[in-house]
This record gives structure tokens, C-alpha cells and sequence, in this order.
């Protein structure tokens, strides 16, 4: 547990010096897999309280109807789905990290949203014209986070900068491809269903 737990804290040592940090994580640090799953539940919370604690002027509109589960998802969906095709993309590209690993190395990845989130008192103290500053953090920590995922996954899996990005951009049409497919699947499917379920009301009463 202790190592755990000081996987975890190095996850603050990565945000300054990710080339080593990420090597690290690879070849050196125990109880990586653990660590990951324990930082995960954290930026969870984190992102849950954004979402419900946030002042009322910078609550996100979704929050008023989002329940727990979504606020969940908005998490662990696109870290699972990023790591899958990832993993299926850096495959065909010859890289040398296990799905298991591009998991690690994403969440280790979105440490920054916890380093900023004292950003969450602002919303209660600052007014509305005075949002700009809140904004200006969220994209800098959505940069840091990206320039984090870049250098993780160009650390793990051996890369040049150059072919990290075209793998991650690969990635990137990956998930839109899933998302539209799996869209595109669930309508279908919804679709179906209902015209059971319609037929059945018309043969009950007929």
C-alpha cells in the first residue's frame, strides 16, 4: 500500500519532468497498475466536485441534470477509450508499450487537473466578468495535459516526436470512428426495439 501510495505522489514529479517521469513509471516504479486505478478515483472526485460544487455563476449547465454516473463516465470513458485505441493503433505503428501501460501512463497523464483545482474557490468568490481568469487556467491545464499525454506516450511506446503525433492524431479519428459507429449501432438498436415494442401493442389490441 505504501508504494501505492508513493506511485501516486510521483504522479507531481511527472508534471516537471515528464521525459524522466514516464520512464520511470515504465521500468522503475512498483505497483504502477494500482497507483493509476487509485489516481483515477481521485481526478474523478475532482471532476465531480467541479461539476456539483462549483459556484453557481461557473456551474456547467450539464451539472444541473448530470447525474453522478455521467459526471463518472466524463472521466473513465475517455481514458478507456483513448487506452483501446491507442493500444490498437500504436500496434500497427510497431510501439513497444502493453495496453496495460498506455492506461498507466493516460491517467498519470491528467495529473494537472488536480494541481489546479483551487481554481474551484474562485468560482465563489469571483464574479461572472471576471470568468476570463477561470477560463484562462482551464486551458492551461487542458494544454498541460495534452503536452503530458504526448510526452507519456512518446516515452512508452519509443517514438520520435514526429510519429507520436501521427499516432496520436490516428487515435483521435479512432475514437470519433467509434463514437459515430457506436452511435450510429445504438439508434439502430433503439430503433428496433421500438418497433417491437410497437408491433406487441398492436397485436395486443388487434
Amino acid at each position: 500500500m505504501r508504494r501505492t501510495i508513493g506511485t501516486v505522489l510521483y504522479a507531481f514529479h511527472i508534471l516537471l519532468h515528464p521525459f524522466d517521469g514516464f520512464w520511470d513509471l515504465k521500468h522503475e516504479k512498483k505497483n504502477t497498475f494500482s497507483a493509476a486505478f487509485v489516481l483515477l478515483g481521485i481526478v474523478v472526485f475532482a471532476v465531480i466536485l467541479r461539476f456539483q460544487a462549483a459556484g453557481y455563476l461557473f456551474r456547467p449547465e450539464i451539472a444541473e441534470n448530470a447525474s453522478l454516473v455521467l459526471n463518472i463516465l466524463t472521466v473513465i470513458g475517455p481514458v478507456v477509450l483513448w487506452t483501446v485505441v491507442n493500444w490498437a493503433i500504436t500496434t500497427l505503428f510497431d510501439g513497444k508499450a502493453s495496453m496495460k501501460m498506455i492506461f498507466i501512463a493516460t491517467v498519470f497523464s491528467l495529473t494537472p487537473f488536480l494541481l489546479f483545482y483551487p481554481q474551484l474557490v474562485l468560482t465563489h468568490v469571483l464574479l461572472a466578468e471576471e470568468g476570463n481568469f477561470i477560463g484562462a487556467i482551464d486551458i492551461f491545464v487542458g494544454l498541460w495535459t495534452v503536452m503530458l499525454l504526448l510526452i507519456g506516450n512518446l516515452t512508452i511506446q519509443e517514438y520520435s516526436m514526429k510519429k507520436t503525433i501521427a499516432a496520436s492524431i490516428a487515435t483521435i479519428v479512432g475514437v470519433a470512428a467509434f463514437l459515430f459507429l457506436g452511435g450510429v449501432f445504438y439508434s439502430a438498436v433503439s430503433q428496433l426495439f421500438s418497433f417491437f415494442a410497437t408491433l406487441i401493442m398492436e397485436i395486443q389490441y388487434w
